[in-house]
């Protein structure tokens, strides 16, 4: 395959800077996250930097294959985290009461996080190809509404809520970022709203309780609402500069579960203070 090299000169390079930076902090907040005292890397900031630079590795071999190519054969990899999704319920490993993981051996598999991606692929493919004139209409959307249910469906069946809900954001994202009629968006999101309650009807009592004590964590403070307490008392905790690298004292006492994980931003925030908050919204900004 032979490399174009009018692509390094259309290469954006502070979105690549972003994003070793990125990296370079998530490598980092999970070292201190998993930080024992010993100043040894931990197997999980071991595994986090080797994904890093096999991310980038993938990174650049995406940067080299013609997108063109990519947009003919989209369906391929699409299709393939469906396959993974529906052999979740069979082959997958069981944890955190849910079956989202695949054992491949030498790692474990979430086909919901792949198919987070190649739900991307297929919409942008679609949004490409077909661009109505003065934007679209609902019964446009049936067929990548159709593409954004199905893996939707299979996440929240395994139950996996918290992605089911990123897969229909980022549906909504890329639809309304494609173009909708202002008829045709008011119309949405009415009957978005008209789901919800049904939807709640059919969710699961701990499902339920994880939205309540979103809202108001205080209602259940030494049950459900406890781990957000501590993670907001961490964050504030590190006030404007924080405690310094490796000085958190909500993380080395333990207040906070998945804390190489879920609540990895708490720990970040305890020890870098707002200088974290800052840092993300200028990349956000970006």
């Amino acid at each position: 395959m032979r490399f174009d090299r009018r692509l390094i000169s259309h290469f954006d390079w502070v979105l690549l800077l972003l994003t070793l930076a990125l990296l370079g902090a998530g490598v980092v907040a999970v070292y201190s996250a998993t930080y024992e005292g010993n100043h040894r890397l931990s197997p999980l900031a071991i595994r986090q930097a080797s994904w890093a630079l096999m991310g980038l590795a993938c990174m650049f071999g995406a940067f080299a294959v013609d997108y063109r190519r990519l947009d003919r054969w989209v369906y391929v990899p699409y299709g393939l985290s469906l396959v993974l999704l529906i052999l979740v319920p069979i082959l997958g490993s069981f944890g955190g009461g849910a079956r989202r993981w695949i054992n491949l051996g030498a790692f474990s598999l979430q086909p919901s996080e792949l198919a987070k991606v190649t739900l991307l692929l297929v919409l942008a493919r679609f949004y490409h190809r077909s661009n109505p004139v003065g934007g679209y209409r609902l019964r446009d959307l049936v067929i990548p509404t159709f593409l954004a249910a199905i893996p939707m469906g299979l996440v929240l069946a395994e139950p996996n809520l918290g992605t089911a809900v990123i897969l229909g954001l980022l549906f909504m994202t890329l639809t309304f970022a494609a173009g909708l009629r202002a008829g045709s968006l008011t119309l949405a999101v009415v009957a978005g709203g008209s789901v919800l309650p049904l939807l709640w009807r059919h969710m699961k009592p701990y499902q339920k309780q994880r939205v309540l004590s979103f809202l108001n964590p205080d209602q259940d403070p030494l049950g459900a609402g406890y781990h957000m307490i501590q993670s907001k008392i961490t964050i504030g905790s590190g006030m404007l500069w924080g405690k310094g690298f490796l000085q958190g004292t909500q993380n080395r006492l333990d207040f906070l579960p998945e804390k190489h994980a879920d609540f990895v931003f708490a720990v970040v925030a305890e020890e870098w203070g707002f200088v974290a908050l800052l840092f993300y919204w200028c990349y956000m900004a970006l």
